[in-house]
């Protein structure tokens, strides 16, 4: 593996943890049967101390009872290689594995950006009817008002026109998020 990857070597799950606290690998290979905790531990702990649901865990070992299978699989493994076994199938399921956790990475972008357009669309929609009442409240309220109140230079006819441009500004922004949340 250390031909293609970079390779950090626990000589006991102890070990092997202290080395997952230290370098949050995006994998983990072990073996079931280790001194100072089993495989099966080491894995339940990697998944606490890095956080990450997606790194792949690969057991490798000669326990090939089937409890022990399902406990690591239970555990979080994704992948349980038998010993003995060719170097050349380990290598081949830890690309595959990684395959597996890029494809699963693109899937939770691929959601977050469907929520955020969802989100904004919401968000755009929410605004504009709101703008558009006061866009479209502001020319009958001139009407209603003499036109002494609503000339430029009173302060309801100032007060009037900054509502306008910040009700047409808002418009605007929700055509914006609109037009985003369509792409």
């Amino acid at each position: 593996l250390s031909e293609e990857y970079t390779v950090h070597v626990g000589l006991d799950g102890e070990a092997a943890l202290e080395l997952v606290r230290r370098h949050q690998p995006q994998m983990l290979v072990s073996d079931v049967a280790m001194p100072k905790m089993t495989g099966i531990e080491l894995a339940k702990r990697f998944r606490e101390v890095t956080g990450d649901r997606l790194a792949p865990i690969v057991i490798l070992s000669a326990v090939i009872d089937v409890g022990t299978r399902v406990a690591g699989l239970e555990a979080g493994a994704a992948d349980y290689v038998m010993k003995p076994f060719e170097p050349t199938e380990l290598l081949a399921r830890v690309r595959a594995q990684f395959r597996m956790r890029e494809l699963a990475i693109r899937l939770h972008r691929a959601e977050q950006v469907s929520t955020l357009g969802i989100l904004t669309s919401g968000l755009a929609h929410e605004l504009r009817n709101p703008a558009n009442g006061i866009v479209n409240a502001i020319a009958p309220l001139r009407a209603a008002l003499p036109p002494a109140l609503t000339s430029a230079d009173t302060g309801a006819g100032q007060l009037l026109e900054i509502m306008q441009e910040c009700a047409q500004q808002v418009g605007e922004l929700s055509r914006q998020l609109l037009a985003f949340a369509g792409r």
